[in-house]
């Protein structure tokens, strides 16, 4: 449980700090919790349940740099929220993630 609440409160401040940021499997967990929040903040007071998300590494991230999370709304239906993210460290993209959300 202490993971999740790391990862929770990475996705607060869009940013995990040099140190955690050599691990892939860490960046792409605040990734996720970025994209669970945003989803959940365009919705405000629905559900917002995953439906699928795709992780892409794109580089290594240096372990010694902090990484940045930037998403992006790519489509909103009546029950469909479509966001994408990137990752980026030292301004080398490190990961890209597309996300779907299901309304309701």
């Amino acid at each position: 449980m202490a993971f999740l609440e790391f990862a929770r409160s990475m996705a607060e401040a869009k940013r995990l700090e040099a140190g955690h940021a050599g691990d892939p499997a860490m960046i792409a967990a605040v990734m996720r919790a970025v994209l669970d929040k945003d989803a959940a903040e365009l919705r405000a007071g629905e559900t917002v349940t995953l439906v699928s998300v795709t992780f892409d590494q794109l580089d290594a991230a240096s372990q010694a740099t902090d990484v940045t999370f930037e998403t992006r709304l790519d489509r909103q239906t009546r029950t469909l929220i479509f966001l994408s993210g990137l990752a980026v460290s030292g301004g080398v993209n490190v990961l890209k993630a597309t996300a779907i959300y299901r309304i309701g």
